[in-house]
Parts: C-alpha cells; structure tokens; sequence
C-alpha cells in the first residue's frame, strides 16, 4: 500500500489521496511526494500524510473545535509545528484551528488541556492518543469501512475513548465510524474489529493499528 511503498523511499516525504468520491472502490489515485513537494495546502477534496521522523504520540483527526479545558498557547504555525509543541507539552491534550479556503500553510493553532472535540465544520482538531501513546499504540486514518467479519465490539462513545478501548483489547486492530453521523455528534455508534483492512467510502470512517496485533 502507499504507507509501504512509501517507508521503502528514502526519498518519499508522503502521499496525498483524494477523499471524496462517489464509489465505494477500495482502488484510490495516490501521489507520491518528495522534497519540496511535501508542505501540505489545505483543500477538503483532498487527505494527506507526511512522513515524520519523530516518534511521538499519534493524534486523532477529527473535524470539530477543542473548546474545553485550558488554553495553554495559541500561534500562527504549520501543522507539523503544532505537532511537534504538543508533543513537548505533557498538559497538551491537542489542538484546533478554524479552516480556511485559502491556499497556505501556516494556522492560528490554538493547544488545549483537554481532548473533548464539539462537532463543527468551520474548525479542525487533532487530539493526542493519550500517554499510552507511542510505536505500539499509534492508528492511521483511513478514509472508508473495516469489513469481511463481524465487529468484536460496538458501542457509543466519542474516538477518545473508542482509542482508549481498542488499546485494552488484545483482539482489537481498528474501528470505524458514520461519517455523517459523527458530523451531528459528539458520541456515536462505533464498532471495532481484529482485521485491518479498509475499503474506501466517502461515508466512513476508520483508524486501524500501524502495528497490528497478532491474530488470537
């Protein structure tokens, strides 16, 4: 897949997909990247992953404003930027910034003390996975469903604590979520599963394990 191809080049920065399409193939256009190449412009036809050297918490993407806990700071960065102060920051919980359409790479990024993400379209969040989180521990977004078996667990609860779970559960590889529902609510209906394999929907939602548990 491109996370491989893309680990395998030394030269590959990351790749970039585009998310909204009709059809429910799991057969996606991906572009690989490299140097220069690898800054991301914000467009919301369109997801991407830069490869990043560090291996600090994995952070939930999730569309929404952090609006509880502390501000802790606020400044004009990329994202990698706030990725990297976060990261530094054992209080930091996440961070949020209102989208834009216009073309850069730079957001007012606000950090909070607090993962709890209020649903709205205007803004963006990433929360941090928790101090459990690290190689072992960290998922991928993918946008799409688990299928081909049943869920081993299902629930309503928001993607905090549905990571918090899935890491207390030696059969869970990933789960999944209604995109359009989650739009609605901060707590949703969310099953979870062994298998990692995703086929793409513009209707779903899933985070798999980058390092998937051996099958019991």
């Amino acid at each position: 897949d491109a996370s491989k191809a893309c680990d395998a080049d030394a030269a590959c920065k990351g790749f970039t997909l585009q998310r909204n399409r009709n059809d429910t193939s799991a057969t996606t256009f991906i572009r690989l990247l490299s140097g220069a190449e690898s800054y991301v412009v914000y467009d919301p036809a369109w997801l991407s992953y830069t490869k990043v050297a560090s291996r600090g918490p994995s952070y939930f993407w999730q569309e929404g404003y952090l609006g509880h806990g502390e501000e802790l700071h606020d400044e004009y960065m990329t994202l990698l930027k706030a990725k990297e102060w976060c990261d530094e920051q054992k209080a930091c919980a996440g961070f949020t910034y209102e989208q834009s359409s216009d073309q850069k790479q730079e957001f007012h990024v606000r950090f909070k003390s607090e993962p709890v993400v209020t649903s709205s379209e205007k803004y963006m969040s990433y929360v941090k996975a928790g101090t459990m989180a690290g190689p072992e521990n960290a998922y991928t977004y993918q946008p799409g469903f688990i299928g081909g078996e049943d869920p081993i667990h299902s629930g309503f609860m928001n993607l905090h604590y549905a990571k918090v779970y899935c890491d207390g559960d030696k059969k869970c590889n990933g789960f999944m979520v209604n995109r359009k529902v989650y739009q609605a609510a901060q707590e949703v209906f969310i099953s979870f599963f062994g298998s990692t394999k995703v086929t793409f929907s513009s209707e779903w939602d899933s985070y798999t394990r980058e390092k998937p548990r051996e099958e019991l």
